[in-house]
């Protein structure tokens, strides 16, 4: 209401004008005109009436029996109501970081664990090297104390920080960061800290710049970075997951220390030397690859006791306590022969008795690649030839990941097949767009289309299943078998970074396909159009979900091969006409579940049908086989529990 307070606050002003300056008969006349201005503004104000939605079984069955051998097709298609869609949740409002900051206390060591003796102890770098890969230490100084108050500042001679006030801390600019105690410029604000994106460019991740940032989920190194500083990421407890860049050179004493949370790492062969003494210590760690041309493991991986899984490739040349008070290993690949084996240094102060010791030709690495808006991680991080992939995306909020990229072949679901050699990953993410009702929209996981017919961006919204949408494939038996053998429709679906209840499948959508062998229907769909499995000859096994309400017309008809049919649902109340017929391996329909049919609900549904028995629930048994009649299904069969 607040323009049509604006619009008489203005007319009452032109009004008190044009009663000074103009004669009495012009005023009546702007009143007029002010009046029919006001009224013209409230009639535009109306309410939107609100849409109801009542489901309504059919009142008439408008089919009629066929002449005998003949299975009728019915090509009316109904879709189901649409749902309404309910009104957004307001966006809780975000608690900005205090003005104030927290005083620093003194940095204090991690309590000591009793260490091994290193053959080649890691020590600090050389004054020499010292220069050359990090900057002077520095404490975070009054210009950084008032910067970090207004979410910005420096941590290093080029290099820049931003927290967003939502979970992101962004580093730009170039050259080493700053090194700190206890924590960067940004630790006023560590408790909100989840997400740190270090742009290209720069060049060292300062000692203790991120320690202790425990909700930190997910890190962006780029390949610019060359080296990490002791306890760079120390106490990390919430990182799952770390890529480090092709062309690191150095991880320093305790850089990753306590990060309980990281389950694989993989180690560039770019880390030649540089893997210094517990740079990982006492992290989560269950597999571990060590990439071709690392040559010296010195300590670097101690009290990882979930390690279970080690790739060494024959560049390493040195073992000395790697793996000291790492209990739980099963077994180590080695890329290299028993002869290699035995001259690594430092073998015999570990203990491998226990271990089985596997002598690989080839085993190839995978890394990711940075991406904006999101990050991904991978089941696994050092393969052979033909395992299979799975990629996990870890998108921004707004975005989604629409495909991802391995060595530049473009995938679109969530998996691929290692090839024979080693393999970038690199996720591509794109903004959320609402989709637009009636828009038809591909899911790449299950080679399906969807048609939205509610587009609630909630979880609320709901699609109809259209059949698949892969077109041009090869026409070889053994290929189609493979893509189309079957046919999952799941209950929720996620299309272009929304999540959408699949209600229906669309009438006839995979009528004739032969190739199909079985189908499994997700507990959201309600309604299975008619013919929609109407002569899919190699079809054997049917499931239903808990949710479905109706099988349609000749559904099922004509599926020779079928022979197992279980329906879950406690909501069915309608069996098509002919929903079974020609089925001659179909002896027993389970429907167990079910409470709700009717007499005119299975009327005809046996017709023409091979079916002898009919599986229900015990305290219907009794009723139904007042409905499952040869007058009225149309075939005389048994009712049984």
């Amino acid at each position: 209401m607040n323009h049509l307070k604006i619009t008489s606050i203005l007319v009452s002003v032109a009004m008190c004008m044009s009663f000074v300056m103009t004669p009495v008969t012009a005023f009546a006349d702007e009143t007029e005109a002010s009046e029919q201005t006001t009224e013209a503004t409230e009639s535009k104000e109306t309410e939107a009436p609100k849409e109801t939605e009542k489901e309504t079984e059919p009142t008439k069955d408008t089919e009629t029996e066929p002449a005998e051998e003949t299975v009728p097709e019915t090509t009316k298609e109904s879709e189901p109501a649409e749902e309404t869609v309910p009104s957004e949740s307001e966006r809780e409002e975000e608690t900005q970081p205090s003005d104030s900051e927290p005083s620093q206390p003194e940095e204090t060591e991690p309590s000591e664990k009793a260490e091994p003796s290193v053959t080649e102890e890691p020590s600090e770098p050389s004054e020499t090297e010292a220069e050359a890969k990090t900057e002077p230490d520095t404490q975070t100084d009054s210009k950084n104390r008032t910067n970090a108050q207004a979410g910005g500042g420096f941590c290093g001679e080029n290099a820049k920080w931003a927290y967003d006030g939502y979970g992101t801390l962004t580093i730009s600019g170039s050259g080493m960061m700053s090194n700190y105690s206890p924590n960067g410029p940004w630790l006023a604000y560590i408790d909100g800290i989840t997400k740190v994106v270090i742009s290209d460019g720069i060049t060292g991740i300062g000692r203790n710049n991120f320690k202790d940032c425990e909700k930190l989920k997910s890190v962006t190194i780029p390949d610019s970075v060359t080296t990490i500083g002791s306890y760079a990421f120390a106490g990390c407890k919430g990182l799952t997951s770390v890529t480090l860049p092709s062309k690191l050179k150095y991880i320093e004493s305790y850089a990753f220390k306590d990060c309980t949370g990281i389950k694989s790492i993989n180690i560039p062969g770019s880390v030649e030397n540089g893997l210094y003494g517990y740079a990982f210590d006492n992290c989560g760690i269950t597999t571990l690859t060590i990439s071709n041309g690392v040559k010296i493991i010195s300590g670097a991986f101690t009290n990882c006791n979930d390690l279970t899984t080690i790739y060494i490739p024959k560049s390493v040349t040195s073992l000395d306590n790697a793996f000291f008070g790492c209990t739980n290993i099963k077994e180590i690949n080695y890329s290299g022969d028993s002869a290699d084996w035995s001259k690594i240094n430092g073998l015999s102060t570990n203990d491998f008795k226990n271990v089985s010791i596997n002598y690989i030709s080839t085993y190839y690495s995978l890394t990711v690649k940075d991406a904006p808006n999101g990050t991904i991680s991978l089941s696994k991080y050092t393969a052979s030839e033909g395992e299979q992939i799975k990629v996990i995306a870890h998108p921004d909020s707004g975005y989604y990941m629409s495909h991802f990229k391995y060595n530049n072949t473009s995938s679109f679901g969530s998996s691929f097949t290692m090839p024979n050699e080693n393999v970038t990953v690199e996720p591509v993410f794109e903004k959320i767009v609402q989709a637009n009702v009636g828009d038809l929209l591909p899911d790449f996981n299950y080679g399906l289309l969807y048609k939205v017919t509610n587009n609630a961006m909630n979880g609320t919204g709901t699609v109809m299943c259209e059949g698949f949408f892969l077109f041009g494939i090869p026409a070889d038996e053994a290929t189609l078998y493979q893509l189309f053998g079957t046919v999952t429709i799941p209950a929720v679906v996620n299309l272009d970074g929304i999540n959408y209840k699949v209600t229906s499948i669309k009438p006839g959508c995979f009528r004739g396909i032969k190739y199909i062998k079985t189908v499994s229907i997700g507990s959201n769909v309600a309604v299975i159009g008619d013919n929609a499995f109407y002569d899919c000859s190699g079809l054997t096994k049917v499931t239903i979900g808990k949710g479905v309400k109706t099988i349609g017309n000749n559904a099922f008809a004509r599926c020779p091969k079928l022979s197992s049919f279980t329906v879950s649902s406690t909501v069915l109340w309608k069996i098509g006409t002919y929903a079974f017929a020609k089925d001659s391996k179909l002896k027993t329909l389970i429907i167990k579940n079910t409470t709700k049919l009717t007499k005119k609900g299975v009327k005809k549904s046996l017709k023409s049908s091979s079916v002898k028995t009919v599986k229900v629930k015990k305290s219907k048994v009794s009723k139904y086989r007042k409905f499952f009649t040869k007058k009225n299904c149309g075939r005389k069969v048994k009712v049984k529990k």
